[in-house]
């Protein structure tokens, strides 16, 4: 078995988005072979039962569909048809968790058939859990990252409707959650401000959910915990296949100091290929450990308090003074800016 998949790989069911895509699309006056254009599909296809998907063609559709319908919240209404529509055993695990705490672990383990786009690590702080998420298979374009970050948002939405029963809640109150995106606020705010019933914000320097650790371990409603079990055995055992991003990010973070070519190596390939490879996925060596380094960084200091010279250790800067330039380099403040922004 493969240990990732890469952007052409045709593994993702036609029917799971894309089909829903099309549809609603149509509903609202767009052709589908507006949606559908450069993505080698046709129409035809999205009804056949075993027709298969690239990460690539999913970009094109969605592509396609941020331009023609931006504002139709199409991205949340997907959320609601997905979740009703999902009826797997890995869903079945997900939703018979009893507390928080299990969900996340279920998802880990069943990362492919709940969500194989995106994928979370989590970080404790003193009083929050933080779930920083990116994409698993390749660096989409802004547009299709802005669809992504409000799919998973409403996705997030309906799990927590189920799960503690918030249909008849309002706004105002976070019930410990809080999400926080890294785009400017939308011209389509309404839409937000329709779907979600959690705390949201803009502007932020990545994509994080934040719990308040006291919900960590709270019983959910109408779950039945065994079945979770049960429903873990009958899964599929695809949690060793994960994106290519999402597989180059993980060793990065297993060895920090390692080169290119360390990575390259541990691969099994060359140096050439694997820059190859990294840059039909829409990214590069550098471009993933700035990343994850402006993600270790960013929680060290916001949710764990460390001191700069923690924070240059624990990503094995050679000296502060690199650390320091380095930080402003990803954020565009420096880590004292940053700090008192938050306090």
């Amino acid at each position: 078995m493969a240990r990732f998949y890469e952007v052409e790989d045709a593994i993702f069911d036609a029917h799971t988005l894309i089909l829903p895509i099309v549809e609603m699309a149509a509903q609202r006056g767009v052709a589908s072979d507006k949606i559908l254009n450069g993505s080698k599909l046709f129409y035809s296809d999205l009804y056949k039962q075993t027709k298969q998907i690239s990460f690539a063609q999913l970009h094109c559709v969605i592509s396609n569909t941020s331009k023609l319908l931006s504002a139709d919240g199409i991205s949340f209404l997907l959320a609601e048809r997905l979740f009703h529509s999902l009826h797997g055993n890995a869903f079945q695990a997900l939703m018979h968790a009893s507390n928080l705490q299990q969900m996340f672990r279920v998802s880990q383990l069943l990362q492919f058939e709940l969500f194989p786009y995106m994928y979370a690590k989590s970080y404790r702080g003193d009083n929050q859990l933080h779930f920083v998420i990116n994409f698993s298979v390749s660096e989409p374009s802004d547009s299709v990252k802005g669809f992504f970050y409000e799919l998973l948002a409403g996705l997030i939405e309906c799990l927590l409707k189920w799960h503690v029963n918030k249909s008849t809640t309002r706004r105002k109150e976070s019930h410990g959650y809080h999400i926080k995106f890294p785009i400017a606020q939308p011209s389509h705010i309404e839409q937000f401000h329709s779907h979600l019933s959690y705390q949201y914000s803009f502007a932020h320097p990545m994509f994080i959910v934040s719990v308040n650790r006291n919900m960590l371990l709270k019983p959910h409603d109408n779950a039945l915990p065994a079945m979770t079990y049960y429903y873990l055995k009958q899964a599929r055992p695809f949690n060793l296949v994960i994106g290519f991003k999402q597989y180059i990010s993980t060793l990065i973070a297993k060895m920090p100091k390692a080169t290119s070519e360390h990575i390259a190596t541990a691969m099994g390939m060359s140096s050439a290929t694997l820059k190859r490879k990294l840059k039909q996925h829409n990214t590069s060596f550098k471009l993933l450990k700035d990343e994850w380094q402006k993600q270790q960084s960013l929680i060290y200091i916001t949710a764990q308090g460390y001191s700069n010279e923690q924070v240059a250790q624990a990503l094995a800067f050679s000296d502060i003074t690199n650390f320091r330039r380095a930080f402003k380099r990803w954020t565009g403040k420096t880590p004292s800016e940053l700090r008192a922004q938050i306090t």
